[in-house]
C-alpha cells in the first residue's frame, strides 16, 4: 500500500469471516488518491494476538 501514496479518502466494504472459528476475515477497501484515481484492495486479516493485515491484493 505504501507504493500508492497517502490516500485522501477511503471507503470500507463489508467484512466477512473466512473461517468457521472466526480467526480469519477479509475486507475490501477503496482508496482515493489526490488525483481522484481509486484503487481497490482486498485485505486478509488474521486474529492471533489482535487483528493483523496479512496481505493486500489489488482487485482488478
Amino acid at each position: 500500500m505504501e507504493r500508492l501514496g497517502r490516500p485522501v479518502s477511503h471507503t470500507m466494504g463489508r467484512a466477512v469471516f473466512t473461517d468457521e472459528a472466526g480467526k480469519s476475515a477479509s475486507v475490501t477497501v477503496e482508496l482515493t488518491g489526490r488525483d481522484g484515481r481509486t484503487t481497490t484492495l482486498k485485505l486478509r486479516l488474521e486474529s492471533e494476538t489482535g487483528w493483523q493485515v496479512c496481505n493486500d491484493d489489488l482487485v482488478g
